[in-house]
């Protein structure tokens, strides 16, 4: 009999321990969620993509002008 009281044991303490470490995860979620707010988000487009879509939207506002003359 003093087997099963052991196995209770252990399964209380395996219950107790899968709450500690969910308690954890939402804890470094939280602090993960914080050190977000402030960082700036780094460009996913390249310097020459970039330079053609000016390039394209000053052509735009040149041809916009002329229509306006």
């Amino acid at each position: 009999m003093p087997k099963l009281d052991i196995v209770a044991i252990l399964r209380n303490q395996l219950k107790e321990a899968k709450a500690t470490v969910e308690r954890l995860h939402h804890a470094v979620q939280a602090l993960e969620r914080l050190g977000r707010r402030g960082r700036r988000r780094t460009s996913k487009i390249s310097a020459a993509g970039r330079k053609r879509i000016a390039e394209a939207q000053k052509a735009r506002w040149k041809k916009l002008r002329l229509v306006k003359k």
